[in-house]
């Protein structure tokens, strides 16, 4: 499910691209891990420390929950977490059948300019318990400061960092299980397909549109690296 944005064709370049490079890289600093992040004041509050050392508190478990870019909203549909609202530039994409098809046309949509800047008033009036943002965020995160928590995931720069950010929102929204089971499901199938690839090709990565083509290297992966696995493969090797 995850990042299907990319239609199939897009697919099989993903793949040997992620085989040529699979070799995971550090964790990101979203990781809710021992050295930055602090738990609990009562089993009601939940403290935490984002990729930008912000610390967030949350009062309970979120139930209504924003992303902001496309990787929040495919961790969130891989977590069976339906959004309170979704940016109306990425309605389309929330109406992917791998995200939350038919349901995603009843999600309200948010005014936006672009990813980076959501209508306010809009946001404020879904009434969210937490918004899920990227560490590019940072202005909508001011703009909200003491309204709602606006929690800052790393952007992904490895399959690796992604599979940390899922976990991280695991963790913040007391879904530990689906993470945890969509991280191993994503590794069982990388492993199987990466058996089958060829080893003797350099790809090529590209994404975008008609109009917009945009090409990644190993070094810049961005958000397109994770979940690819978890698409409908089988087509590529039969």
């Amino acid at each position: 499910m995850l990042l299907s944005i990319f239609r199939l064709a897009t697919t099989f370049l993903i793949l040997t691209t992620l085989i040529s490079c699979s070799s995971p890289a550090q964790n990101s600093s979203s990781t809710l891990s021992e050295e930055q992040n602090t738990e609990t004041a009562t089993e009601e509050t939940l403290i935490v420390t984002d990729s930008t050392n912000t610390e967030i508190v949350l009062d309970k478990i979120p139930e209504r929950i924003l992303g902001l870019d496309h990787v929040c909203l495919d961790i969130l549909a891989e977590l069976g977490i339906e959004p309170a609202g979704v940016l109306e530039n990425m309605a389309d994409f929330a109406q992917e059948p791998d995200m939350f098809g038919e349901q995603g046309k009843k999600i309200a949509q948010i005014g936006s300019v672009s990813f980076l800047e959501p209508n306010l008033e809009q946001v404020v009036q879904l009434k969210p318990d937490l918004i899920i943002g990227l560490d590019v965020h940072k202005k909508t995160r001011e703009a909200l400061k003491g309204v709602v928590p606006l929690y800052m995931l790393a952007i992904p720069k490895t399959y690796s960092d992604a599979i940390a950010n899922l976990k991280t929102a695991g963790e913040l929204t007391g879904k530990n299980i689906e993470a945890e089971a969509a991280a191993q499901k994503f590794l069982d199938k990388l492993a199987t397909y990466k058996a089958k690839s060829p080893k003797n090709q350099n790809i090529l990565l590209i994404r975008g549109k008609a109009d917009n083509i945009r090409y990644n290297h190993a070094k810049n992966l961005s958000r397109c690296v994770f979940g690819v696995a978890i698409l409908k493969l089988y087509f590529i090797f039969h």
